[in-house]
């Protein structure tokens, strides 16, 4: 038998409700893999008393027989920027106060009441700024193909988490890409939701949100599991509140009509990363798929990003004694010094550019299913890219990270269409590439549907395939 750190969550959940392993059992081998790959600095902290004294009441529900819960047993972690109960919520920060919440977020309350098991909080960059998980906190997260190259972020310590087989399922943000980015990075899944699919009501601000909780998993039909108890409308949630359109099924890619999207205004397109994801694409027109190539220019948003982004920031951080300023992670006071010199009317010339960006995608959508394109035009970036200083790509030292590494995912935060990242293969280096799918508004039924059919396709092993040993070339 295979540990049982290495089942996905829907083996887990088949083993436990068969009583072939207990809930006891899944949470103490979890809890082992955390302390044997805590070198990788996936975790911020670990609540084994909780997670303990929930999985001897999940396996009381188990042992009942009576209504039991779609995730019973399941262990998952929460980004350390997410609330939970009773559990410190440091933000990737060294200088503000750690945030003891007293209530749970709405995902980790969903995900609690379906019977989740929370293992601890995951790293993540102070204030989820960058697509490097390295932060005053926690230091840097590694990983799991190589310690050369980033994990991504921010979302990073839930992606090694997920990958390194800690957690079958992790929940994550993304407020640029900050689920796809390290899902690609580390060879998982991930899905940035419809903006309101997956309702939060402790956002700073409810109506100009580019962040969404979302899940990460190593294969689609797990993170399908996950989301399936994480979305639906809240009161407390704006977006949420808009009439769902009836679910579409994607039952196969006969006819399905796919807008590739090789570049979106980003100058370069790695080799590799142009190879795997051209052969994925031809896959999907093998299988029935109407492939036509579009253009849309997701770089020129980088500007208008930044304005908002760096506004929250200034509001973030604002309170902060000014003596502590230096503790502060290096890039991020980069981006508050720029938040500060920001004007009203450049505010609302980036929400006018959001809109804009919206309609155009709307109209791409107006004939097509989904658009498909790399997550990143490159794969897992060196440990000594700067966040503020320009990429090399093919040997060609370009522009910014976000306008030529992720503009792909930052896009779709701008415009709030679901987005999923899933594993395409591996580099000549022996790094993972990520594949993104989006879709229409709220069409996510639509979108998982497709992911599988391309993910059973394409059959990528995942490290839990290799026996988590990376491919020789990265090792």
């Amino acid at each position: 038998m295979r540990e049982i750190h290495s089942w996905s969550a829907i083996e887990l959940s088949r083993r436990i409700r068969q009583k072939e392993v207990s809930v006891i059992e899944v949470v103490d081998a979890m809890l082992a893999r955390i302390a044997d790959c805590n070198k990788a600095n996936a975790f911020v902290c670990v609540v084994e008393d909780q997670a303990r004294e929930a999985a001897r009441a999940a396996q009381r529900i188990l042992e009942s027989g009576v209504d039991i819960p779609p995730l019973l047993g399941l262990p998952y972690s929460a980004k350390d920027v997410t609330n939970c109960k009773g559990v410190p919520t440091r933000y990737g920060s060294a200088v503000l106060p750690p945030f003891l919440p007293q209530e749970d977020n709405l995902a980790v309350a969903r995900t609690r009441a379906a019977g989740g098991i929370l293992l601890g909080k995951t790293a993540t960059p102070e204030l989820a700024h960058k697509a490097f998980t390295v932060s005053p906190v926690s230091g840097l997260t590694l990983n799991p193909f190589s310690p050369a190259v980033t994990s991504g972020g921010s979302s990073g310590g839930a992606a090694v988490s997920v990958a390194l087989g800690m957690n079958p399922i992790a929940l994550g943000t993304d407020g640029g890409g900050s689920i796809r980015i390290p899902a690609a990075c580390c060879g998982v899944v991930g899905l940035k939701p419809t903006i309101g699919s997956v309702p939060d009501h402790q956002a700073q601000d409810l109506f100009g949100v580019t962040a969404h909780t979302g899940p990460l998993a190593r294969n689609v039909a797990d993170l399908r599991l996950f989301y399936e108890v994480l979305e639906g409308g809240h009161p407390l949630d704006p977006y949420s509140q808009a009439a769902r359109p009836p679910s579409r099924k994607c039952q196969s890619l006969e006819g399905v009509r796919v807008a590739w999207l090789p570049k979106c205004g980003n100058k370069e397109l790695d080799a590799e990363v142009l190879r795997l994801c051209s052969a994925a694409v031809r896959e999907m027109e093998a299988l029935g798929a109407r492939v036509e190539e579009v253009a849309l220019d997701f770089a020129r948003l980088e500007r208008h990003f930044l304005v908002l982004m760096e506004s929250r920031v200034v509001r973030s951080l604002r309170g902060v004694d000014p003596a502590r300023m230096r503790e502060i992670d290096p890039s991020l006071l980069t981006h508050f010094e720029r938040g500060l010199e920001h004007k009203g009317e450049q505010y609302l010339d980036a929400l006018a550019e959001r809109s804009l960006a919206f309609q155009r995608v709307q109209a791409i959508f107006e004939k097509f299913d989904l658009i498909v394109s790399p997550t990143m035009s490159a794969p897992p970036l060196p440990h000594t890219q700067h966040p503020h200083e320009p990429v090399t790509i093919n040997q060609r030292p370009t522009g910014t990270v976000r306008a030529e590494w992720y503009p792909y995912t930052l896009g779709f935060n701008m415009t709030g269409h679901p987005a999923i990242s899933i594993p395409c293969g591996y580099a000549n280096s022996g790094l993972p590439v990520g594949l993104q799918l989006a879709a229409r508004w709220f069409d996510e039924a639509y979108l998982l549907d497709a992911a599988e059919i391309v993910e059973s396709a394409l059959d990528v092993p995942t490290l839990a395939d290799l026996g988590f040993q990376p491919p020789a070339a990265a090792r």
